[in-house]
C-alpha cells in the first residue's frame, strides 16, 4: 500500500467523521447544510486534526506537569493580567504571592518564568516593591525607601511576625522597651513583649493570615508598618528598638474627619490659634486618659508626659473639635483626637489654618550666609606713611596720594612725580616701615605689569611682618595658578607671633573645603582642625593689634556656624541657581561661559564654546538648553562630551547642576512639566505655598531634604551616587537619586536611578492642595 492510498484512506475517515459528528442530531436539527460547508468539510478538516491532536498531547501534558504547581501567564497577556501573575485551576489568574500564600508554597518569579525574570522587572522604574511571601502572608516594601535603623527595625517585625522565629528581633530589643496598643495597655520588658507578640502573632497571622506593608511617614521621615486598619510605628534608638505602638488607622472614624491618618501634620506655629488650655473634666464631662496613647517618635516621650490641649479648627465647609498632644522638647504636634464634627453658625467660628495671616514663625527671611576666600577680589593696604615724616615738602597733591597709598592716584602721575612718591616710601622701608614694601609691591604687580618686582616687595613686607602683604602674595599666587605656593604663604602664617587673621581665616576654609573647593592644595577635607584655627582668631579679639582687622572676628564666627550647620553643595546650587536667574541675558546674549564661575570644578575643552538657546515662546513647549560649538564650529547638544570634570564629590555634584539646568531656566507651555523647585535650605522648602504649613523639620534632621554627594572610587572611575530634593508641581516633593560615574576627567555615565516621592502632590482639590501623608 503507497503512501497515497493510505492519505486518501484517512482524507475519507476524517470526512466520514466530521459528518457523523454533525449530522447525528439531524432528527432535531433541520437545517440542511451549504455548499460551502461541504467544501470546508472536505479540504480543511483532514488538515486540522495533525494540529489538534498536537494540542491535546500539549494540553495534557501541562494538566499533568502543574498539577501541584502554578503555570506561567503567557507573554502577550502579562501586561494585562499582571506580570508577577500565574494561572490556577480553570484558568483565572492571580499574584504569585497570593497562590504562595493560599498553597502555602514559596515559589519565586524566577521559578515560574526562568532565571533573571524577576530582575528584568526592576529595571522597570515604575515596578519598585519587593514583595516577600510567606504561607502566613507577604511583606510589601518599596525598593527606594530610605535606608535607616528604623527601616531595618520594621521589616525585621514584619519577618517575625510572618515566619515566627523570633531570635533575631528580641536581639534588637532594648532592655526597657514598651509595647504601647493604643487606648488599652502598655507592655514593658523584653520578655513581656516577646510573650505578647506571639500570641498576637498566633490569631492575627496564623489563624487569619495578613499582608505587612511597609511604607513611608514623611512626618517622622522614617517607615512605619501597614496591616489592614492597623499600624505598627516604631522608635528606634542606637539601634535598639525602645516603643512599638500599634494603633488603629482611622481613630474615630465615625465622625466622618476626612484627613485623619496616624500622624496630624500641621506645624504646631501654623495652629496656635486653634488651641486652648484643656477643659478640666465635670461630672458631665470624663477625664481625657492621657496614657497608652501616642508617644513622640522624635525623642520617644511618652503620652503622659506630652502637654495637652483642646484644639479646634476649621477643614474646608466644617469643622472638628477634640483634644491634641504636644510634645515639650520637640515642640511638635504628636496625636489630634477629634471627638466631634461641628457645623458652622453664628456663635462659631473656627479657624482654618490655610487662612492664617502668618503661618509659619520659623520662616526665615535671613539672607543666606555663602563664605569666600579673602583678598581674591582686591589687593589690600593700609596708609604707613600717613602723618610721617617721609611726606614733608611734598606737594599737597602729591602728598595726598602718598599718605592714602591711593594706587590709581599713583598710576595717573607723571613719572617724575611718582619717583619723589616712591623715594619716600623706599626711606620708610629703610628704616623698618614694611607697609611700605607691601604698597610698592602690589603697585609694581597690579599697575606696572612687573611681577617679579613686585614680589621682592611683597617678600620684604612679609618678611618684616606685613599682614596685607602675605594676603596680597597669596592673591597674586593663587590667581597665577600657584596653588601649593599660596598654601604654603597660609601654612607660614600659623608660625608668626602675630599671625594675619584673614590668611588663617582662608587656610580654615581651604581645610574644611577639602577637594570640594576647586584647586584645593588640602584635599582631605579637615573639619576639626578648621574649627579650632577659627577659635584661634576668636582668641585674639580684644587685641589692640588686630584692630584693623576685626571684620574676620565676625566672619570666623559666621563659618564656625556654617561649618556646623551649612551644606556646601547647598551653597553651590544657590549662588549658580542666582547666576541662572540673576544673570539670564548676560548668559544668552554674551557669554554662556560665565556658568563656569561658579561651576569651577568643571570645564570646557579648548577651542570650544558653550552657549544657552532660551525657550521659544510658540509651539506646544519649548525649554532652554545648553549646547556647545566645537572646534570644527558644529552645534552639538551633548555637552558633557566637552567638558572636563574634578574627580571629586563637588564635580560630580556640578555635573549634576549642568545637565539639570533646563529645570531651572526658562520654559514655554508644555516644557513648564519639567520645572523644578531645588530645596536647598529652609526658604526654599516654605516658599512652596502648599507645604508652608506643614511640619517638616524631622525630613531635614534626618538628611532627606538636603543634597549629599556619596562617592566611590575604584582605580581611575569615580562612582558618585548624588541625592538632591526638588518640588515639582506635577508631582509633589521628590528626592531623586542619580548616578555620575567620571573617568579620566570624563563623565562617562550619567543615570537617574530613582525618584522617591515624599509628599504626592495632585493639584487642587475641593479647596485645598491634595498631599498624601503615610
Amino acid at each position: 500500500m503507497n503512501i497515497w492510498t493510505v492519505l486518501a484512506i484517512y482524507w475519507v475517515v476524517c470526512c466520514l467523521a466530521v459528518y457523523i459528528i454533525r449530522n447525528r442530531d439531524t432528527f432535531y436539527n433541520k437545517n440542511k447544510s451549504k455548499f460551502q460547508d461541504h467544501i470546508t468539510t472536505i479540504l480543511i478538516f483532514p488538515l486540522a486534526v495533525p494540529f489538534l491532536l498536537l494540542y491535546l498531547m500539549y494540553k495534557g501534558w501541562q494538566q499533568f506537569y502543574y498539577q501541584d504547581r502554578p503555570i506561567p501567564v503567557p507573554i502577550f497577556l502579562r501586561e494585562e493580567k499582571g506580570r508577577d501573575s500565574v494561572i490556577v485551576i480553570n484558568e483565572e489568574t492571580m499574584s504569585l504571592v497570593e497562590y504562595n500564600k493560599q498553597y502555602g508554597t514559596q515559589y519565586t518569579l524566577d521559578d515560574i518564568y526562568g532565571k533573571g525574570y524577576s530582575a528584568s522587572l526592576k529595571k522597570d522604574k515604575d515596578d519598585v516593591n519587593t514583595v516577600e511571601s510567606t504561607k502566613y502572608g507577604m511583606l510589601i516594601f518599596p525598593d527606594n525607601i530610605p535606608d535607616t535603623p528604623c527601616t531595618d527595625a520594621v521589616k525585621l517585625l514584619a519577618r517575625t511576625l510572618l515566619t515566627g522565629n523570633f531570635k533575631n528581633f528580641e536581639s534588637r530589643l532594648d532592655t526597657d522597651v514598651e509595647s504601647i496598643i493604643y487606648g488599652k495597655e502598655t507592655i514593658s520588658g523584653k520578655s513581656a513583649v516577646i510573650e505578647y507578640w506571639k500570641q498576637w502573632r498566633k490569631y492575627n497571622v496564623e489563624f487569619r493570615g495578613t499582608n505587612f506593608d511597609v511604607a513611608y511617614c514623611n512626618y517622622y521621615a522614617d517607615a512605619c508598618l501597614l496591616i489592614p486598619h492597623q499600624a505598627f510605628m516604631l522608635f528606634v534608638k542606637d539601634n535598639k528598638i525602645k516603643k512599638i505602638l500599634l494603633v488603629g488607622i482611622d481613630l474615630h472614624s465615625n465622625i466622618g474627619y476626612e484627613y485623619e491618618t496616624t500622624t496630624f501634620r500641621y506645624d504646631i506655629n501654623s495652629i496656635q490659634p486653634c488651641l486652648s488650655e484643656m477643659i478640666k473634666p465635670t461630672d458631665i464631662s470624663k477625664p481625657v486618659v492621657l496614657e497608652n496613647r501616642f508617644p513622640c517618635f522624635s525623642c520617644g516621650t511618652n503620652s503622659e508626659n506630652l502637654k495637652w490641649y483642646n484644639a479646634q479648627f476649621a477643614r474646608v465647609f466644617s469643622a472638628y473639635s477634640g483634644y491634641m498632644s504636644v510634645c515639650p522638647h520637640c515642640n511638635k504636634v504628636v496625636e489630634f483626637y477629634p471627638e466631634a464634627h461641628i457645623r458652622y453658625n453664628y456663635l462659631l467660628t473656627p479657624i482654618d489654618p490655610f487662612n492664617l495671616p502668618n503661618p509659619i514663625s520659623h520662616y526665615s527671611q535671613k539672607v543666606s550666609y555663602e563664605p569666600e576666600l579673602f583678598g581674591l577680589k582686591n589687593f589690600e593696604g593700609g596708609e604707613p606713611l600717613k602723618g610721617t615724616k617721609y611726606v614733608e615738602g611734598l606737594p599737597d597733591n602729591l602728598k595726598k596720594a602718598a599718605e592714602n597709598s591711593d594706587w590709581f592716584l599713583l598710576s595717573t602721575m607723571s613719572s617724575e612725580d611718582f619717583n619723589k612718591v616712591r623715594e619716600c616710601y623706599l626711606k620708610a622701608i629703610d628704616d623698618g616701615i614694611y607697609e611700605a614694601a607691601n604698597i610698592l609691591g602690589v603697585f609694581a604687580e597690579n599697575y606696572e605689569g612687573d611681577s617679579e618686582k613686585g614680589k621682592i616687595f611683597l617678600q620684604k613686607a612679609i618678611e618684616g611682618g606685613s599682614h596685607y602683604a602675605r594676603l596680597n602674595l597669596f592673591t597674586i599666587l593663587w590667581t597665577e595658578k600657584k596653588y601649593e605656593e599660596a598654601a604654603n604663604l597660609l601654612n607660614d602664617a600659623d608660625k608668626m607671633p602675630s599671625p594675619s587673621l584673614k590668611c588663617l581665616w582662608n587656610k580654615a576654609y581651604l581645610l574644611f573645603m577639602g577637594n570640594n573647593f576647586a584647586h584645593n592644595p588640602y584635599k582631605e577635607k579637615n573639619k576639626a582642625a578648621a574649627q579650632n584655627i577659627l577659635k584661634t582668631i576668636l582668641d585674639k579679639e580684644g587685641d589692640d593689634f588686630y584692630n584693623s582687622e576685626k571684620v574676620v572676628f565676625d566672619m570666623a564666627r559666621k563659618l564656625l556656624a556654617y561649618i556646623d550647620e551649612s551644606n556646601i553643595f547647598a551653597s553651590k546650587a544657590k549662588a549658580y541657581r542666582y547666576r541662572l536667574k540673576s544673570k539670564l541675558n548676560t548668559i544668552t546674549d554674551f557669554d554662556a561661559g560665565a556658568i563656569f564661575y561658579d561651576l569651577d570644578a568643571l570645564s570646557l575643552d579648548n577651542g570650544c564654546f558653550i552657549q544657552l538657546k532660551t525657550a521659544r515662546q510658540y509651539g506646544k513647549g519649548s525649554q532652554s538648553k545648553f549646547y556647545v560649538c566645537n572646534k570644527s564650529f558644529e552645534d552639538d547638544k551633548d555637552i558633557l562630551k566637552y567638558i572636563t570634570v574634578s574627580p571629586t564629590e563637588m564635580g560630580a555634584w556640578q555635573v549634576y547642576l549642568l545637565i539639570t539646568s533646563p529645570t531651572q531656566l526658562p520654559t514655554w507651555g508644555h516644557a513648564n512639566y519639567i520645572v523644578r523647585n531645588l530645596i536647598m535650605d529652609k526658604n526654599d522648602l516654605y516658599n512652596i505655598g502648599v507645604l508652608k504649613y506643614y511640619e517638616l523639620s524631622e525630613l531635614a534632621q534626618k538628611d532627606m531634604l538636603y543634597p549629599s554627594v556619596e562617592v566611590v572610587k575604584k582605580g581611575d572611575l569615580l562612582t558618585a551616587n548624588i541625592y538632591c530634593c526638588y518640588w515639582k508641581d506635577w508631582k509633589g516633593l521628590i528626592r531623586e537619586h542619580v548616578e555620575i560615574k567620571i573617568k579620566n576627567g570624563k563623565v562617562t555615565s550619567f543615570q537617574e536611578i530613582d525618584d522617591f516621592v515624599i509628599f504626592a502632590f495632585r493639584g487642587e482639590i475641593r479647596g485645598e492642595p491634595y498631599i498624601s501623608f503615610i
